[in-house]
């Protein structure tokens, strides 16, 4: 390769690099004066808010100014670059490189013109060769310094400033909203109001069916004193609280709506109210199951959850609904969740004592937001009733009669008797009394009736009443305790005896009382014989008379039963060997016929009185006296016969005992013989 074709070579790199440096300046420049025509373009139409005309003029200017820089800057240096076109020719090359390399001054020129030369000779071709020579150690490219370029970025920032200063210290909406409007020029935009409105709530969304305030501000350089609101077809004036704050109530929504405000001929953009659906109830329903033992009908109550109800009611809720997600009933420490299948809601509790609740609707937007408080009142189960009377047997010490009335709220269910030996209550047994299932019955039991008790033994018992109260597994009470011996063979013939006692004193005040009788009787008589008519005194004397005879006679009656079984029970046994028992029964018997003979003649004494027949009531007054003296000396020589029975019989019983005693004493002086003898033998 010759020495020229080298220094062609090293001239075409010199000239690339060239252009690159142009195109860097280029693009510097580009974006310095791109940028800041851009700003300017931007705030023409910001101060000036043209019309669609002067927006499209601007516009339109922007893109060719632009275009022409992007072609002075950009293009041209990369067309040449790229030899796209022709640029910069050898000799303007050589110049630059001898404008920067003085050793070269001309002699780069000189050889490129001498190499044009077409009628080249030896000589010449040496001369340029040698020249040629000289100038290849020159570094052509290190003429041109990128570094040169650093001076055109300070035009680069003021674009920059600007925008920055303008960002900072102005409307942050200056180049946007400027920017929207040149892009679209063809659309029509008026310049801002001198004020705007603000709507000051959290949120558009207003609950369903309730009053909704709207609240609204309004900023700018002028503040209207009336604003309208419209939606539908309708206008409204907001009320003005304070200068620029005004509120509007919708009072109830029910679907969403738009609306828009209006002042000075200033309109707002439309905006919607979104209504929150609220869970509601729609039907109400409390199904009172109550207990079966109680009888009462099932209820079922509409559009309240109040009740009073007994002890142990299901409740059933039944709830139909909508917009609701989820259903509680709350109490104070329990919350329950109702089953759902799609908007009805279900509910079963077992109601055992006062329930206060309420019953909260949800969905996803709204928690808890209806509280419906209600309360169930409870009767409880009363325990059931019994009071018991108890009799004993005038003729039969062994035998008591009780009478018994029991009672429940609802029903009875079972009574029974209770027994067992005093202070073994472990062994204790129970006889059933059959009763009706009704609230109030009552009751006979004889104790202890068919019982098989255990002689000589005491026992305590009671009576004990259930309910029907399946809710507390059949609630009960019981009577008072009674107390009861059943008496040994000998328990109950010193018994026996101790009554014989008891009848022969009241015999004693029944022969009293016959001689204060027979006094009477001789009074009567006596005013009968003296008197030929009896007047009101002495007739009322008369019927006194009859009246205590007949209770004297119903008295002795008494006696003579009460002495007849007590002989009869009294060592039976011993009956057939026992003389002064027939002695005792034969007088009885004619004790018996003797009062039927007065209690016919008293009757008689009865018609007369009625009559006032004279002289019959003197024969019958006088037939009267004459038995009552028969009756009289019966009565003593019974009374005689059963005191010898008596005395006779309570020296056979303490003979008895002190046979007994003697036996017990011999058997315990053998025993402790046979001790002493043992001791003895090991000793």
């Amino acid at each position: 390769m010759s020495s020229f074709s080298l220094i062609q070579r090293k001239l075409e790199q010199f000239i690339k690099k060239y252009y690159v440096n142009e195109l860097i300046k280029g693009a510097i420049l580009f974006f310095a004066i791109g940028l800041l025509y851009f700003l300017i373009t931007l705030l023409v139409e910001y101060f000036l808010w043209l019309n669609p005309l002067g927006r499209t003029l601007l516009f339109w200017m922007f893109i060719i100014v632009e275009i022409g820089l992007f072609v002075r800057f950009i293009a041209f240096p990369l067309v040449r670059l790229f030899k796209l076109q022709s640029g910069i020719t050898y000799e303007e090359a050589s110049k630059l490189i001898g404008d920067h390399f003085p050793q070269v001054n001309d002699k780069l020129l000189n050889v490129i013109q001498l190499n044009r030369n077409s009628q080249a000779s030896e000589l010449l071709l040496a001369s340029i060769d040698q020249k040629a020579k000289e100038l290849q150690p020159i570094p052509f490219k290190s003429a041109i310094d990128f570094k040169r370029n650093s001076k055109y970025l300070k035009y680069a920032a003021i674009p920059v400033l600007i925008f920055i200063g303008v960002s900072l210290l102005g409307d942050r909406d200056i180049f946007s909203s400027s920017y929207q409007r040149v892009v679209n020029y063809e659309m029509a935009y008026e310049p801002p109001a001198p004020f705007s409105f603000l709507i000051a709530n959290d949120s558009l969304r207003a609950i369903e069916n309730k009053p909704f305030i709207l609240e609204v501000h309004t900023t700018g350089e002028v503040i209207p004193e009336n604003v309208e609101i419209h939606f539908g077809d309708e206008l409204y004036y907001l009320q003005q609280k304070a200068p620029g704050l005004f509120e509007y109530t919708f009072t109830q929504l029910t679907e969403p709506i738009e609306f828009s405000l209006e002042a000075n001929e200033v309109s707002s953009r439309p905006y919607n109210i979104d209504v929150i659906r609220t869970p509601s109830l729609i039907e109400f329903e409390l199904e009172l199951d109550y207990p079966s033992y109680t009888g009462k009908r099932d209820e079922i109550l509409k559009s309240t959850g109040n009740a009073t109800v007994p002890e142990g009611t299901l409740a059933k809720w039944r709830l139909k609904t909508k917009h609701t997600d989820h259903v509680l009933l709350r109490t104070i420490d329990t919350a329950y969740e109702f089953l759902t299948n799609n908007q009805d809601f279900l509910l079963d509790k077992t109601i055992y004592r006062r329930l206060n609740y309420t019953i909260t609707t949800s969905n996803s937007q709204l928690s808890e937001y209806e509280n419906l408080a209600f309360n169930i009142g409870v009767i409880r189960d009363a325990f059931p009733e019994i009071d018991v009377q108890s009799k004993q047997d005038s003729t039969d010490i062994e035998t008591i009669y009780h009478l018994g009335q029991v009672s429940d709220d609802y029903g009875l269910s079972k009574l029974r008797l209770v027994y067992f030996p005093s202070s073994q209550e472990n062994l204790a047994q129970e006889e059933v009394i059959p009763i009706t299932n009704a609230s109030v019955d009552q009751f006979v039991y004889t104790f202890p009736g068919n019982l098989e008790l255990e002689e000589g033994t005491s026992y305590e018992y009671y009576f004990e009443i259930f309910d029907n109260d399946r809710v507390n597994r059949f609630k009960s009470k019981r009577s008072d305790r009674y107390s009861y011996r059943k008496l040994s063979i000998e328990e109950l013939e010193e018994e026996q005896l101790q009554q014989q006692q008891e009848s022969i004193k009241d015999m004693d005040k029944a022969l009293k009382e016959m001689s204060e009788q027979e006094k009477r009787l001789q009074e009567l008589s006596k005013l009968q014989k003296e008197k030929k008519d009896l007047n009101w005194n002495d007739k009322n004397k008369l019927e006194n008379f009859i009246k205590r005879q007949k209770q004297q006679e119903e008295m002795m009656k008494n006696f003579s039963k009460e002495l007849q079984k007590n002989l009869e029970e009294f060592q039976p046994e011993n009956q057939e060997d026992d003389p002064f028992k027939e002695q005792l029964e034969e007088r009885l018997e004619e004790n018996e016929e003797q009062l039927k003979k007065n209690e016919e003649l008293l009757e008689e004494l009865e018609k007369l009185q009625e009559k006032i027949d004279k002289e019959e009531l003197n024969e019958k007054l006088e037939n009267l006296a004459k038995q009552n003296k028969n009756q009289e000396k019966n009565l003593e020589q019974l009374l005689e016969l059963t005191k010898r029975y008596y005395v006779t019989k309570k020296a056979e019983k303490l003979s008895e005992e002190i046979y007994k005693l003697g036996e017990k004493q011999e058997e315990l002086s053998k025993k402790s013989e046979e001790e002493i003898l043992k001791r003895n033998r090991k000793s």
